[in-house]
């Protein structure tokens, strides 16, 4: 997958309004429907397996295995809790209101430690242009470079980084949920767009009740080496989920055109083929077409979405792409080290030409 998919987009441009014809088809069947029943069964069982967790944390003090076990275990809760959120802050749980706003602070900020309104402006700025290196945050996370172009914009330590950025994947992973802690702390403090009074307050929150509840379990030696290793599990577990999702696909074109919306929304994102555990696992993620085609559509009627969106498309003519979970890996490890020896070699050119 490719950025010449890009290449026929203006010839091919269609008359008519193809997302809408799309999304008609989809609400006929009723896909679109608030799933109350689902999300409540969904915050019920998060709520036993946080609880599971933090029991956990009872006996972890009295084994390493017992340590190990709880802070992968409670890494996973996050992400679950995470996944929750990002369901609620796109309307899947309910439409609007105080309801959906509280809950999504208590699942987002209190529990996760994740700023809602930031959440939902960088979120937002991704689902409105994937994989665009102009307007994506997604496609600009400074230790990772999407183009060599794009890495040549990078101070000459992190371009060292980003040469040898395949090899340092994993670590640079890890430290995705120290990144989104740092932006979300900053974004309320500043009092950006969306943030409510309680935003700041539910924050600080979850920094109190989380070293408390450490710290009383552990000790603060030992509190701080768990949130350490909770972090670094947490973030990687995060990115695993995010980066099948767009990184390798095609960037998009500098030109946007509303009428293009699903072939923008649909070319830039990958499918991963599915099965109960990875759609548990990947919190219904591993549908991204259809997920970035409609944000709002609860996550159990992605796989039934899957069926109407792949027909369409191919119908269409608009590629629609589906792979395995190893497969998307080795594409994004191809891409990362197609980028990095294009890096280096566009940096050896200039320091030719700079020794001329």
């Amino acid at each position: 997958m490719t950025s010449e998919l890009w290449c026929d987009l203006e010839a091919q441009r269609p008359a008519r309004n193809e997302y809408a014809e799309l999304k008609r088809l989809v609400e006929a069947n009723g896909l679109l429907k608030p799933q109350a029943r689902y999300f409540v069964t969904k915050i019920v069982v998060n709520a036993a397996l946080l609880a599971l967790a933090l029991f956990g944390l009872r006996l972890a003090g009295s084994s390493a295995w017992w340590w190990l076990n709880d802070v992968v275990f409670l890494s996973f809760v996050f992400v679950q809790i995470a996944l929750l959120g990002h369901d609620v802050a796109h309307l899947q749980f309910v439409r609007a209101g105080r309801v959906n706003t509280a809950l999504a602070l208590i699942l987002g900020n209190l529990l996760v430690g994740v700023s809602r309104a930031w959440w939902k402006a960088n979120h937002d700025a991704h689902h409105a242009r994937p994989n665009d290196l102009a307007h994506d945050p997604n496609v600009n996370i400074v230790f990772l470079a999407c183009s060599p172009e794009q890495a040549l914009t990078r101070p000459s330590w992190v371009r060292w980084i980003i040469r040898h950025q395949v090899a340092l994947l994993i670590p640079i992973f890890c430290l995705e949920f120290f990144s989104m802690h740092q932006q979300s702390l900053g974004y309320a403090l500043r009092r950006r767009p969306g943030c409510t009074r309680a935003e700041l307050p539910m924050l600080l929150g979850h920094y109190v009740l989380y070293g408390t509840v450490l710290v009383g379990a552990l000790g603060l030696s030992g509190a701080l080496m768990f949130a350490l290793v909770h972090h670094l599990l947490t973030g990687l577990y995060m990115a695993t989920i995010f980066a099948p999702n767009h990184k390798g696909m095609p960037l998009a074109p500098t030109s946007h055109v509303a009428s293009e919306f699903l072939r923008e929304q649909v070319l830039t994102s990958r499918n991963i083929r599915g099965n109960p555990f990875i759609d548990f696992v990947y919190g219904g993620l591993n549908y991204q077409i259809e997920h970035h085609l409609f944000p709002s559509m609860p996550r159990n009627n992605l796989l039934r979405a899957r069926s109407f969106v792949q027909a369409y498309c191919v119908l269409h003519g608009i590629a629609y792409y589906e792979t395995s979970l190893h497969e998307s890996w080795r594409e994004i490890v191809v891409h990362f080290g197609r980028v990095s020896r294009a890096l280096t070699n566009s940096e050896y050119r200039l320091d030719n030409v700079r020794s001329v």
